[in-house]
């Protein structure tokens, strides 16, 4: 019999990355799956909208308002506006680390943005607005070079506007109106082309800052 020839060294690479990414696979869709079952465990859900995360399925993207990549099997979408939800945004969100789209729109959600959203480094749009978050905008928000669509209007957020914002270079479409914001509006960078309604109805708010000068966000 004919001595056997021993695979390649490509070949043999091919191999290992393939078992590799079937190993890595399930551990990243695990890893977001706990952060949506984190997510659950801190919101009230009266309409049962969350009612098959972790029971029918381990697998988060066979769950309800959860959109994932067809090749990765990664999280890029939560889609739970107008969901009647409560409750809590659960810092482990900052653990889908794939996800490009965060709606969580017109619900009743409380307490504060998680500083965590700041990890989600493929977020293209966060919207947050009609709950009732309060608290700081977190400045990690502004390392979210992807983001293009900032919405969370209509809410209780407090303090100033982070500066840290303006460096959102693909930001199209900024909505913070109607919050309890003070201090001044940045104007320079991603925030030049932004029209001053988007800060409307917040009573604190001191106006635009003056070119050069910097905010004015003394007692805020």
């Amino acid at each position: 019999m004919a001595p056997r020839t021993p695979p390649s060294l490509t070949t043999t690479t091919a191999i290992l990355l393939l078992a590799a990414g079937a190993v890595l696979a399930p551990v990243a869709a695990n890893q977001d799956g706990d952060a949506l079952i984190a997510l659950k465990n801190g919101l009230q859900d009266p309409n049962g909208e969350l009612n098959n995360w972790g029971t029918a399925s381990i697998d988060p993207c066979a769950w309800t308002h959860v959109e994932c990549d067809n090749h990765t099997k990664r999280v890029i979408r939560l889609d739970l506006g107008f969901r009647n939800l409560s409750g809590r945004l659960a810092p482990e969100l900052g653990n889908l680390d794939q996800l490009e789209y965060m709606e969580i729109h017109a619900n009743n959600i409380q307490g504060t943005v998680p500083a965590e959203l700041g990890n989600l480094k493929n977020l293209i749009a966060i919207d947050l607005y009609n709950n009732k978050l309060s608290g700081r905008i977190p400045p990690s928000l502004g390392e979210l070079q992807s983001l293009k669509y900032l919405r969370m209007e209509n809410n209780t957020l407090s303090g100033p506007i982070p500066r840290e914002l303006v460096g959102l270079s693909n930001l199209m479409i900024l909505d913070l109106s109607y919050n309890d914001l003070c201090g001044t509006i940045p104007r320079s960078g991603a925030f030049q082309n932004i029209p001053l309604t988007s800060f409307a109805n917040n009573p604190r708010l001191k106006g635009p800052e003056v070119p050069g000068a910097g905010g004015d966000n003394e007692n805020c």
